[in-house]
């Protein structure tokens, strides 16, 4: 099972949409090098770096073997969890939360939330503006959150954030600079810490609300497995079949015939959904219930679009 959660395509997709002879992994280097100016060094910096070492070398073509990778990314996380203390504390499920009791349940549960978080952000980055985008959003939602509410949140590493993440989506824009394994790495590694001790912090608001924020990069890894099983492809082999894929050809096929701006306007469209999720969500971030309706409602429109798109460009 521990290969289902790898792929390796991000140069692949860029290159095919964007037609670019030269494409730059500058996102996570430009996050990372912010985090250091920024921020203080501690445990989570160091296995920060580790784990955007680990996506540098996969897009030099290091490290090309994705067991490897996922054991890697495994180990690290492992030990960022037990050395740092990033527990789950809460899921509002009462046989979950009597299980996460056990430290060792606690352990491997908060370190199969990142991992999945992790893979799934890695998935999602083949458009521009998609990744970056989508987490920039889900900062603004904190942001906005914290402010009305008074919450507890580190503002300071919050606003920088922030900051990096606009400075890499506007770069981004252009095609030129995409984010690549280092950074769908390193920046679902820290915001996927990040969001964890918030919510701990601020326990009155529901874990639901959070799996709403992060329900499109794991939805889309669970998809991906379950799609290339139905039709016997290896969960490990790349494919350009992914929702934001489908929708770039969409837009190019019937819209906009330039590649590069039918790349943004793609990664624009499921940006605007998730804005208005996440709004929508902000109104009842202590209703479990709704929440939950909610995320059953963004699995329901991702599957129809999905099957929509990929039939209509079939035929």
């Amino acid at each position: 099972m521990i290969n289902f959660f790898l792929e390796k395509e991000n140069y692949q997709e860029h290159k095919q949409i964007t037609r670019s002879k030269k494409i730059y992994f500058l996102g996570g280097t430009i996050f990372f090098i912010g985090i250091l100016i920024f921020y203080n060094l501690s445990k989570i910096t160091l296995f920060g770096f580790l784990m955007y070492s680990l996506g540098l070398l996969s897009d030099k073509n290091k490290l090309s073997s994705p067991i490897i990778r996922f054991l890697i990314q495994l180990f690290i996380i492992i030990l960022t969890v037990i050395s740092c203390e990033i527990y789950i504390n809460s899921t509002k499920i009462i046989i979950l939360d009597e299980l996460l009791r056990y430290n060792n349940i606690n352990i491997f549960f908060s370190s199969f939330c990142l991992i999945v978080l992790i893979n799934g952000s890695n998935f999602i980055d083949g458009v521009n503006l998609n990744l970056i985008g989508y987490y920039l959003l889900v900062l603004l939602v904190l942001l906005i959150l914290s402010l009305n509410l008074d919450l507890k949140i580190n503002f300071y590493f919050l606003y920088f954030m922030i900051s990096t993440l606009t400075i890499i989506f506007i770069l981004n824009f252009t095609g030129k600079i995409v984010s690549g394994d280092s950074g769908a790495y390193i920046y679902s590694f820290v915001i996927g810490i990040f969001i964890i001790q918030f919510s701990n912090e601020n326990k009155f608001i529901s874990p639901l609300f959070f799996a709403v924020l992060l329900w499109y990069p794991v939805f889309e890894n669970l998809f991906s497995i379950l799609r290339k099983k139905q039709i016997n492809i290896s969960p490990l082999k790349p494919d350009f079949k992914h929702l934001h894929q489908l929708i770039y050809e969409k837009i190019k096929i019937k819209l906009i015939k330039s590649e590069s701006l039918s790349n943004n306007v793609a990664g624009l469209i499921i940006l605007m959904y998730n804005a208005l999720i996440f709004l929508f969500s902000l109104n009842f971030i202590n209703n479990t219930q709704i929440l939950l309706m909610i995320i059953i409602l963004n699995i329901i429109v991702y599957v129809k679009t999905y099957f929509s798109l990929n039939y209509t460009i079939k035929n």
